[in-house]
C-alpha cells in the first residue's frame, strides 16, 4: 500500500503555522507590492503584447532575459554587487540569445497539395 505525499496546506495545517501580521515591516509589504504590480501585471501584459508582435522564436528568449534585468535593477536600486561571476555568466545568457535570436532565417516550405481521398463508391 503506498500513501500520497502530504500537501503543502496538510503539512501547514499539522504544523500549526501562524502568520503575524504585525510583524511585517512596511518595507517587506513595499516589496511584496512592487513584485505583485511589477513581477505579474505588468510582466504578463509585456508578455501577451510581445506574442502578439513579435516572432515567438523572440518571445521564448523572455525567460532568459529576466534575470539579467532583475540583477541590473538590484545593482541599481539596492546596490547588490555584480561579481565577475554575474558579469560572465551575464555575457553568456546574452550571447546565447543573439545567437538564438539572429540565427539563420528559416526557410518557408510551400505548401504542398493534399493528396485527394479515395472515394469508396457502392458497387
Amino acid at each position: 500500500m503506498t500513501s500520497d505525499p502530504p500537501s503543502v496546506g496538510s503539512l501547514a495545517t499539522r504544523m500549526r503555522i501562524r502568520t503575524n501580521v504585525e510583524a511585517f515591516s512596511v518595507r517587506s509589504l513595499a516589496a511584496l507590492a512592487y513584485l505583485i504590480v511589477f513581477g505579474s501585471i505588468v510582466g504578463f501584459t509585456a508578455y501577451t503584447w510581445l506574442l502578439a508582435n513579435v516572432p515567438v522564436s523572440t518571445v521564448g528568449t523572455h525567460a532568459y532575459v529576466n534575470p539579467i534585468v532583475a540583477v541590473a535593477l538590484g545593482a541599481v536600486f539596492l546596490s547588490e554587487p555584480i561579481t565577475p561571476r554575474t558579469l560572465i555568466a551575464t555575457v553568456i545568457i546574452i550571447g546565447a540569445v543573439v545567437a538564438m535570436v539572429s540565427g539563420r532565417p528559416r526557410e518557408v516550405e510551400e505548401a504542398r497539395p493534399v493528396p485527394e481521398r479515395a472515394r469508396l463508391e457502392p458497387e
